[in-house]
């Protein structure tokens, strides 16, 4: 009898520990964020349809700098970036897919120098990569910061590589004062698109612009508010901007937070750890996961992020409750524990 139920006990414990753990801008300020309504910006065509498939297209300089930017260095350098808040509140209200352009060689991590290498760049700079399927989006919104009155030469890069000339094009940027300039202008001309209005928001406000992000949004024709709810995962310096689904387990989720977790690393392939509350939510449930993911292990009620080996399959159900919208990879080179807030934009 004893040897029976040690045999139980030592199967109890596998089980437990297979899942979850298995479980440049350079211009003067202006005083708000605002549509940018003026020569350079171009005519409104045709208004979106909301059952349309998006893209947020955007170029950040904050993600695309040497090393690890110095949130004390610059406001304009720190994660997430301007540009990067405005695409994930676009995203909240459009439900559109995110891609991040990075270009191969990487900007200076002094601002000066960034300022002066755009000022002397006479070459496109190439792209790590491409867009998946661009076939299937109608709709592409272009996002930028705004260096010397014009796109990021990353931009033209974009849309030299991309054909989105029978698309619908809808240009926002950040920027420091002097608004658009003539950046319209020339993601107009270099798209060949019907191009809608755009948003410009001053890079000191991009994180109360979500408000003027909605009103633009329904004034060029977007009505439907996607069910996703953004959040951002605050791990130190590092912050992943992620979204939650619109189910009964990520609802009940949703209203535990703002929350802080601390969360082990398991298999080379997840982080976990106990969630701060209960939820007594179902959901569908499932022994597989993607890269990125974000799941609830009903089990021991653990909060799972999950960032390499999806082939594997797990020794205890979960259920998705989002996933990471950033670059999720960044995980890989943390420590083995690590302490996460989860919170909504």
């Amino acid at each position: 009898m004893k040897k029976l139920i040690l045999f139980c006990i030592v199967i109890l414990s596998f089980l437990g520990l297979s899942s979850c753990k298995s479980t440049l801008e350079e211009e003067k300020p202006t005083e708000e964020n605002t549509p940018i309504e003026n020569e350079e910006n171009p005519k409104q065509e045709t208004p979106i349809s909301s059952n349309k498939k998006v893209l947020i297209a955007y170029f950040s300089l904050a993600e695309n700098m040497v090393n690890e930017v110095d949130a004390e260095a610059s406001a304009s350098m720190s994660l997430p970036g301007d540009v990067t808040r405005l695409a994930y509140y676009i995203q909240k209200y459009t439900d559109g897919d995110i891609f991040s352009i990075h270009t191969i060689k990487k900007y200076p991590n002094d601002f000066q120098a960034v300022v002066d290498e755009n000022h002397s760049e006479t070459i496109n700079p190439k792209l790590e990569k491409k867009v998946e399927n661009l076939d299937q989006y109608d709709q592409v919104f272009i996002g930028y910061p705004v260096w010397a009155t014009n796109v990021p030469r990353a931009i033209r890069t974009f849309l030299e590589e991309n054909d989105i000339s029978n698309k619908t094009v809808i240009p926002f940027c950040s920027h420091d004062g002097y608004g658009a300039g003539s950046s319209y202008s020339t993601i107009k001309s270099l798209s060949k698109a019907n191009t809608l209005e755009g948003f410009a928001s001053l890079g000191t406000q991009t994180s109360s612009a979500e408000n003027s992000i909605n009103e633009w949004l329904e004034k060029i024709g977007i009505k439907n508010v996607t069910s996703k709810v953004a959040i951002e995962l605050v791990i130190g310096d590092v912050i992943l901007q992620a979204y939650l689904n619109d189910t009964a387990v990520a609802k009940e989720f949703l209203k535990l937070l703002p929350q802080t977790m601390q969360l082990s690393r398991y298999a080379d392939r997840e982080y976990y750890g106990a969630i701060n509350g209960s939820i007594s939510a179902e959901g569908e449930r499932k022994r597989q996961f993607t890269k990125g993911e974000i799941s609830y292990c009903p089990a021991n009620n653990t909060f799972a992020i999950w960032f390499d080996k999806e082939e594997q399959t797990l020794g205890m159900d979960i259920i998705k409750i989002g996933e990471i919208t950033s670059d999720y990879r960044v995980l890989e080179a943390l420590n083995s524990s690590i302490e996460v807030t989860a919170r909504t934009l």
